[in-house]
């Protein structure tokens, strides 16, 4: 029996696959730079799978994107990073879980993240 991990159960199940199909449809028009994708897990049943994407701030093709992930569930936010040459910049994110029923016959397939 081939071990997987969680990251890897998460990704290609049903839930995760669909989430992301339908959050790419209504971003349609918007400059993402990373699509929906997994983040953390919580280790319960349900797995609570935090997804993320990034996007750019400031520029009219995401005017009202911010209120718009807000509106629909999503926690916005941003970090600060550094480039090679030491200039700070920010990279701004979205958040937002998902929960995923752990099947008892495929539990013991899958391993640690």
């Amino acid at each position: 029996m081939e071990i997987r991990s969680t990251f890897d159960y998460v990704g290609d199940h049903e839930i995760t696959k669909t989430f992301i199909q339908e959050t790419r449809r209504m971003l349609r028009g918007f400059v993402i730079e990373c699509m929906p994708e997994p983040h953390s897990i919580s280790m319960s049943n349900p797995l609570r799978v935090n997804m993320r994407l990034h996007y750019r701030a400031g520029i009219k093709a995401n005017k009202g994107l911010k209120a718009w992930l807000e509106t629909n569930g999503w926690r916005v936010g941003r970090r600060e990073t550094t480039d090679e040459d030491g200039k700070a910049w920010y990279i701004f994110e979205a958040y937002r879980a998902i929960h995923i029923p752990i099947d008892k016959k495929e539990a013991s397939t899958y391993g640690g993240q």
